[in-house]
């Protein structure tokens, strides 16, 4: 789980109350293959960062965020997968599956379930336990922050630099950044085959 705060603002950030509550992804993060041990054992996953800002409200006036990081598959076993065919209800047919294009989500709404949990030194954080669809007829949340997305399929510099600078580090850590980054043009960003939003369904 990672947590952010509004980029620019200088208030502490508050963590996500716990329950259902309608919110918006308005963040969509390709971290690159990351590496780190667990129980003695090198893991290297491509992953992926979502956020969603939520319809509730902190005491300034903006809305709580919650960001959840996922290995990036498809995967029946994949929890990315898991949650994506929980918040479109229903699940992914097989060419939906050779296909999509995960910045289709920025934008759209969902009723988020959010839990509390404690970490190491008895620190509190807000979970993503699952994305469900909105109600019908449940109007729809206010969007508050600008989307936010990086990709190494068609990297942008500007949009690499709007990110927390924690992220950025983390991005630079990847094979992937190291590969893009020798390639990089004139123009700044570097050339690939875009994906067309009736390519990618949600």
């Amino acid at each position: 789980m990672l947590f952010i705060k509004d980029p620019g603002s200088s208030s502490d950030f508050q963590i996500a109350p716990a329950g259902v509550t309608a919110a918006r992804c308005y963040q969509v993060i390709d971290l690159g293959t990351q590496s780190f041990v667990v129980k003695g054992e090198t893991k290297t996953p491509h992953q992926v960062v979502l956020g969603w800002e939520l319809a509730e409200l902190m005491e300034d006036g903006r809305p709580y965020v919650c960001t959840q990081k996922y290995t990036a598959s498809l995967h029946e076993k994949a929890n990315l997968r898991k949650m994506l065919e929980g918040w479109r209800g229903r699940a992914f047919t097989e060419a939906e599956l050779s296909k999509f294009d995960l910045e289709f989500v920025l934008g759209k709404i969902c009723m988020l379930n959010v839990i509390h949990v404690t970490g190491s030194g008895d620190r509190v954080h807000a979970n993503v336990a699952s994305v469900m669809p909105i109600p019908k007829g449940m109007a729809s949340p206010k969007a508050h922050n600008e989307t936010i997305k990086f990709s190494f399929d068609d990297f942008q510099l500007k949009e690499f630099e709007t990110l927390p600078k924690y992220l950025q580090e983390t991005i630079k850590k990847s094979p992937e950044w190291a590969l893009h980054w020798g390639k990089k043009n004139e123009e700044g960003h570097f050339q690939s085959e875009e994906l067309g939003e009736e390519d990618t369904p949600f």
